[in-house]
């Protein structure tokens, strides 16, 4: 009749700053099979009745990794120096191709989702309906950079908000023939802003 889901994660990842690379990330989700109370007990309508809340923080840390320190490298004929003037004494050297940021943490996503599921028809008939928000804070971002600012890679950085909002519904058939199932169909929309 009622459920309830506890979850606590505690993530590390080395790709992001020393001082951000662990996150805590909990969630709950619960539900009431309302199809299982009294005052439903004799419903012939709804074989299946069921309300769902759910709470949750995710993390995403889907950047390179080697990002929290600059990086080195070149190639020949693009890092080579004339050591005397002459270009008789070229040697080999380093240049910088991407810029750190110790300061990388995680991009945080806060959702929350209401939803409601159906049976009825003896079960033949299904309905779903899920509204939910997700709110990202910290975008992780690696900007593009134009050719005139050089050729190192700009650092990664944690810039702006996101906010989703959206809803999904379904709704089912499925047609019987003695015990077995022959067919089914199911109508999926969503919108998503």
């Amino acid at each position: 009749r009622y459920y309830l889901s506890l979850t606590l994660r505690r993530d590390g990842s080395s790709r992001l700053g020393p001082s951000n690379r662990w996150g805590t990330f909990p969630a709950v989700g619960l539900g009431w099979r309302l199809s299982r109370e009294s005052f439903l007990a004799n419903n012939s309508t709804f074989s299946n009745l069921m309300l769902r809340f759910g709470w949750g923080i995710t993390g995403n840390q889907n950047i390179p990794a080697g990002r929290i320190v600059s990086q080195f490298g070149g190639g020949r004929g693009d890092t080579f120096y004339d050591i005397g003037g002459g270009g008789s004494s070229v040697r080999p050297g380093f240049k910088i191709t991407a810029i750190g940021n110790a300061n990388l943490k995680w991009e945080e996503q806060h959702s929350i989702n209401v939803g409601l599921d159906l049976e009825f028809l003896q079960g033949r008939g299904t309905f779903s309906a899920d509204v939910y928000r997700r709110n990202t804070n910290n975008l992780l971002f690696d900007p593009r950079q134009p050719a005139t600012a050089g050729s190192a890679a700009p650092p990664i950085v944690n810039i702006g908000k996101m906010r989703n909002n959206g809803i999904d519904l379904s709704l089912g058939y499925r047609g019987n023939f003695g015990s077995a199932t022959v067919w089914s169909v199911t109508f999926n929309g969503s919108h998503y802003k």
